[in-house]
């Protein structure tokens, strides 16, 4: 069925370029091609088993003026991820944690790097020879890393990850249920940004760091000022309108610009360097993993409430990234220096990791202090304690559960004192001290 649906999709296409190339050219004219295309259809009676004329007509118009069926995935709240390993390989992963291969597959590489090509045009960028690895997006927080051409084989095609940044809008009822977390952590770490704390998700790629931190932002007051900077690809989507379209909150989201010319380049740190003279109240730097991390400590030791993400391995081992990433940039700075510096900007770090059940849990949530003489002190607030691993008819099943292990610091208590935490809520995260 798939040589019949190219065959018909190819004459169709002919016949458009041939009658009404201009067509193609403006997405407008999307309603004036369908008619065209149906009514060739129907007047040379083109028929293929399982389709109907109008389901037809939408495969053919996903084709060429969408992104063939990935179309159909992008628009599926439950898939999360699509990975395109190679032309006839597909995989899909689902915000529960499955894993599937797609049924779907391109009709050769040239299909496929020709509906990716048009994917990265969305961006304004080209993905060609002289560029082979790209990183675009799609509207609706969709960012695209695309590798191919000579650093491919030509039998595969090309490798392509399709990621969708919290495509459920996740809630807090969500990560309770998918058991990411207690509704206590979640509180916890909703009250205290909210009041001023700066935080830092770490772990490894697809842990789950930029859902949570999405939800944490969508619990901030309205009348509070959001600044977000983000590297090429917007994955936040702070806005919150009413059923009018008027907005309610007060956001600005900003992302940074690649130019050759490198006089012409916007990067995260000259973003930063930017929105401080912004009133920001809360600032969300997308990732630190370059320059901008040295620029994102000083803001967050600046009064500013700063979140953001990082990769490491461990609460602890989040503090040493941050020390590596400042010395590519000030390698003579001092690490004890660095390491301070990045406590106090950060004093709390939460762990995610995505297990090997395809569980996304807050392995940990640390809180770390300097007292007068320089003393560093880690403090473990909660963590997620593995009880049982095992294998069920091939798969792996963990069991587990959160344990709260100590309670926050005086520092902290302070802090969220001074910054107006009520006392009941502060005796809630407080109690047992």
């Amino acid at each position: 069925m798939q040589e019949d649906f190219y065959t018909v999709l190819e004459q169709i296409q002919q016949y458009i370029s041939r009658e009404y190339s201009t067509l193609l050219e403006n997405k407008d004219n999307k309603e004036l091609l369908e008619s065209y295309i149906l009514h060739y259809i129907e007047k040379q009676q083109l028929t293929l088993a399982g389709y109907t004329d109008e389901t037809l007509l939408q495969r053919i118009l996903s084709e060429m003026t969408e992104f063939s069926f990935l179309s159909a995935y992008l628009k599926q709240d439950e898939i999360e991820e699509i990975n395109i390993n190679a032309w006839d390989d597909i995989s899909l992963h689902f915000v529960d944690g499955k894993v599937e291969k797609s049924k779907e597959k391109f009709q050769n590489p040239k299909h496929a790097v020709d509906v990716v090509r048009r994917m990265i045009r969305e961006s304004n960028m080209t993905w060609d020879n002289s560029q082979p690895i790209i990183v675009g997006h799609l509207k609706g927080n969709v960012r695209i890393t695309a590798v191919g051409f000579d650093l491919v084989d030509e039998v595969r095609g090309l490798s392509v990850s399709i990621r969708k940044v919290n495509p459920k809008n996740f809630k807090k009822d969500d990560f309770i249920t998918f058991k990411t977390a207690t509704q206590e952590m979640l509180d916890f770490l909703s009250e205290i940004y909210i009041h001023g704390v700066s935080m830092c998700f770490t772990g490894a790629t697809n842990s789950g760091k930029t859902t949570l931190m999405s939800w944490i932002l969508s619990t901030l007051p309205y009348h509070k000022r959001l600044l977000s900077i983000e590297h090429g690809t917007r994955e936040f989507e702070c806005t919150v309108k009413d059923e009018n379209g008027e907005t309610l909150n007060n956001v600005v989201h900003l992302s940074t610009r690649h130019s050759d010319d490198e006089s012409q380049n916007i990067t995260q740190e000259k973003l930063l360097e930017t929105i401080m003279t912004k009133n920001p109240d809360y600032i969300v730097v997308g990732e630190s993993k370059g320059d901008e991390a040295m620029q994102t400590i000083n803001a967050a030791n600046t009064g500013h409430a700063v979140i953001t993400t990082t990769h490491a391995n461990s609460c602890a081992d989040t503090y040493f990234r941050f020390i590596s990433l400042c010395k590519l940039k000030y390698p003579s700075m001092d690490e004890k220096l660095l390491k301070l510096l990045a406590v106090r900007a950060f004093p709390i770090v939460v762990f995610t990791k995505r297990l090997e059940d395809n569980s996304r849990k807050i392995l940990q949530i640390n809180e770390a202090f300097c007292h007068e003489n320089g003393d560093i002190e880690y403090n473990i607030l909660y963590k997620y304690v593995i009880s049982s691993t095992a294998v069920k008819n091939g798969k792996t099943v963990i069991d587990g559960y959160f344990k709260k292990v100590n309670p926050p610091s005086v520092f902290l208590k302070t802090y969220l004192i001074d910054n107006g935490l009520s006392t009941e809520k502060i005796q809630k995260i407080f109690k047992g001290e």
